[in-house]
């Protein structure tokens, strides 16, 4: 576990702990759409270390909520990027 950036693979690595609930990492990969934007992939290795971390992780990564959850990552990335201009 660990956290760090790798700038030539443009790759980040976080732990995320969730106290009473989960720990584990999450990953953040970015490449080229080949037209001036970004595809990024997002992985999770996630442990619950509770029951209700098991029901909160099997909750909030189900199919819609994580689909959602990438919208508002959407949502929040443009945001700053607009801000920043």
């Amino acid at each position: 576990m660990g956290r760090g950036y790798d700038k030539n693979s443009k790759h980040a690595r976080y732990t995320r702990v969730t106290p009473s609930a989960d720990i584990g990492t999450v990953g953040v990969q970015l490449s080229s759409n080949g037209k001036l934007g970004s595809i990024v992939k997002v992985t999770y290795k996630l442990t619950s270390v509770t029951p209700f971390g098991n029901e909160m992780l099997t909750n909030h990564f189900d199919e819609a909520n994580y689909a959602y959850m990438m919208i508002e990552w959407r949502e929040h990335i443009i945001n700053k990027i607009n801000a920043a201009h």
